[in-house]
């Protein structure tokens, strides 16, 4: 009977939204996100796999949400010194936006898992990079 109580309340609490578990990213810090698999896209044509050297991408980016700045370094050596323009916190998320030279961008960071989406986009083209965010 033990036994049985145990698996139950197992498979209920499998049941339950993700978000029910995860913690709230703590922005009173600095956040260091990893890019990874960047997909950039123009209209009428395919997307395209790019790496973030190829894109002279920062590999890691320092989110302030506090400062509302985001800064890197491009392996070209240039800096990013981006400010965060609007900041929304969902259920599930947190939402970063902004403007950085001729592009709009969001930052989406997942609560608990820290997995992040990063989107630009101009008239001409948009991009999509994947990664993972952590406090620092």
């Amino acid at each position: 009977m033990q036994h049985r109580r145990i698996v139950s309340f197992g498979l209920l609490c499998s049941m339950l939204p993700t978000s029910a578990w995860a913690e709230t990213i703590d922005t009173s810090g600095t956040l260091i996100c990893a890019l990874s698999d960047v997909q950039v896209c123009a209209p009428g044509g395919p997307c395209a796999l790019q790496t973030v050297e190829s894109l002279d991408a920062p590999y890691f980016l320092m989110v302030s949400v506090a400062a509302k700045k985001i800064t890197g370094t491009r392996p070209s050596g240039s800096p990013v010194d981006a400010k965060i323009e609007l900041v929304h916190r969902s259920q599930e998320s947190l939402f970063l936006q902004g403007t950085q030279e001729a592009f709009d961008w969001t930052l989406a960071i997942a609560e608990g898992s820290g997995k992040m989406t990063l989107t630009l986009a101009d008239s001409d083209h948009g991009a999509v990079a994947f990664g993972a965010c952590i406090a620092r």
